[in-house]
């Protein structure tokens, strides 16, 4: 499931459960709706309720990552669980995003 909720200037983002392709038309709306805020400066993904990430969840980061950068928003991902953190270490998120526990 994806949540979001605005406070000031940041769009939080909630992941719970499984983030796959499936989720896909879920997290895109979700993210459509702020980074069309235009006052928006940080999205903050919340990520301590995933319990997995494929690879086209990280496709959707990246991209959304590219899109935010061209808005000048910075992005976080926050308390990644265990199983998700070692996912992002793996592929060297770390390099890409800031990852905060």
């Amino acid at each position: 499931m994806i949540t979001t909720q605005i406070q000031g200037a940041v769009g939080l983002i909630k992941v719970e459960g499984h983030l796959t392709f499936q989720e896909y038309e879920a997290f895109k709306a979700a993210t459509k709706g702020i980074l069309e805020g235009h006052w928006i400066t940080e999205i903050d993904i919340d990520l301590s309720g995933s319990t997995y990430m494929d690879s086209n969840a990280l496709s959707m980061l990246i991209a959304l990552k590219e899109k935010a950068q061209a808005k000048n928003i910075s992005i976080k991902l926050l308390r990644p669980s265990t199983g998700v953190r070692t996912i992002l270490e793996m592929v060297q998120f770390e390099k890409l995003f800031a990852i905060i526990d």
